[in-house]
């Protein structure tokens, strides 16, 4: 009987095990693209003039790189060599898209606009381009005063007063949200909770009369924690709250990892608000397949190291 019992647990568990690495080495494939995706907008498309990329340094695509031009702005331009692409800085030749938003969108806009002076969102929240932004902060008495990210789809401050440092937008107060580094420890901490609870709960219950009841029932149920703490931590406020946590984040520390799904906004406006406050990209991480909802991609950023005057 106990034979029988450990052979039924052992297959699923096999199956389990082979799905597991199978998406752990999606994963790291994954990370390795996108970490040089990441790579090629922080050191190239960052507002340079003009860049000229060898898509064979980069083990990257010719389509990918000019996806990524332009997503920030950038033109193709007439390449110096064969087997270079060559781009030019100019946003206002790079057409953005008109996208359709939220009704209730701009309602939310002018009521933060109301209560705190200022308002992050997207053109993609209101519906139309970042001209249909400029036209609404207009309306309030507001105008936009950064640009971060996807030039297609931008993060956009509007504020009714001139912000000099993004430290400015950030609250005093005395209960400051999780940052990313404490809600991985708090997931990791139960996930090895779960690990241990389940191992003695198989153990228990192989000892047990009724054990294979105990497992089928107890073991799925200790799972739910990680999937409750997964959901608790995905981002669900407003573009303004979830961008005043991130900006929360650089605070001087030497490493900050910041998980995309605790703020839900784009990489590449994430890079820019690092950027203003003196950090770079240092390393890209996820767990899953980025197609699964499990996927849980990282960024890493430290401070820019100085530049010696010669």
């Amino acid at each position: 009987m106990t034979t029988a019992v450990l052979l039924l647990l052992a297959v699923p568990l096999v199956g389990i095990a082979i799905a597991h690495a199978v998406l752990h080495l999606m994963a790291l494939v994954s990370s390795t693209r996108e970490s040089q995706r990441t790579l090629l907008a922080s050191e190239c498309f960052s507002g340079l003039p003009t860049v000229v990329v060898a898509p064979q340094q980069w083990s990257l695509s010719p389509y990918d790189i000019r996806m990524m031009a332009a997503r920030r702005g950038y033109q193709e331009a007439p390449p110096p060599a064969p087997h270079l692409l060559a781009f030019r800085h100019a946003p206002a030749a790079v057409r953005q898209p008109v996208h359709r938003g939220d009704d209730q969108a701009p309602a939310r806009v002018a009521a933060e606009l109301t209560s705190r002076g200022f308002a992050w969102l997207t053109p993609s929240e209101i519906g139309g381009t970042v001209a249909d932004v400029t036209a609404l902060a207009a309306h309030h008495g507001a105008q936009i005063l950064r640009q971060y990210g996807d030039h297609l789809n931008p993060l956009l401050l509007v504020s009714t007063w001139q912000v000099g440092s993004l430290v400015e937008l950030v609250p005093e107060t005395d209960r400051a949200p999780l940052r990313s580094r404490t809600r991985i420890l708090t997931r990791g901490g139960i996930n090895l909770g779960a690990t241990v609870a389940t191992a003695v709960i198989i153990t228990v219950g192989l000892m047990a009369s009724s054990g294979m009841w105990i497992i089928l029932t107890m073991v799925p149920v200790l799972y739910l924690a990680d999937l409750t703490v997964f959901l608790l931590f995905s981002a669900r406020d407003s573009t303004t709250e979830r961008t005043t946590r991130l900006l929360r984040e650089f605070d001087g520390r030497s490493k900050i990892p910041i998980v995309k799904r605790h703020y839900r906004l784009d990489r590449l406006a994430i890079l820019d608000v690092a950027a203003e406050f003196g950090y770079e990209y240092s390393k890209f991480w996820n767990h899953r397949r980025p197609t699964t909802r499990w996927y849980e991609e990282c960024l890493v950023f430290e401070p820019r190291a100085a530049v010696p005057h010669p």
